[in-house]
């Protein structure tokens, strides 16, 4: 199985949804080819603390959780961002890989989204690169 790393931002254009630069910090997700789609998400409470879940849709499952409709532990610790998430083909490999993040420290949990957002920034450096090169006087 191939596997592909994207940015949430190129997701979207794919997608067809328009892009919003409004975001410095994109998240990194891994892509499998194929749908539909399963992912596993990070989003850090208003208390600094971290909380991991399964969703279909993390942007959705973000606003469930600020809404109060979302894990109880959330509930008492809004409003939360969406820090990472992890894109999967199939239910039990994001399970599997929830159930793993879960066990992680926070401190571990907390490099995988700094490496996350510096692997983002590269990509977002190396398109603004591509474009600036392809503005040039012939």
């Amino acid at each position: 199985m191939r596997r592909d790393s994207f940015t949430t931002m190129e997701i979207e254009e794919a997608r067809g949804v328009p892009r919003n630069h409004g975001s410095r910090d994109s998240i990194n997700v891994v892509i499998l080819s194929g749908a539909p789609m399963h992912f596993v998400y990070i989003v850090r409470c208003t208390d600094g603390s971290l909380y991991t879940g399964y969703a279909r849709d993390p942007k959705a499952r973000t606003r469930a959780h600020n809404s109060g409709r979302g894990a109880r532990y959330t509930a008492g610790r809004r409003p939360v961002r969406l820090v990472y998430s992890e894109a999967f083909e199939t239910l039990s490999e994001a399970l599997r890989r929830e159930y793993e993040l879960k066990q992680w420290t926070r401190a571990e949990k907390q490099d995988l989204v700094k490496q996350s957002r510096r692997l983002a920034r590269q990509q977002r450096k190396q398109q603004e690169k591509k474009a600036d090169s392809g503005h040039g006087v012939a």
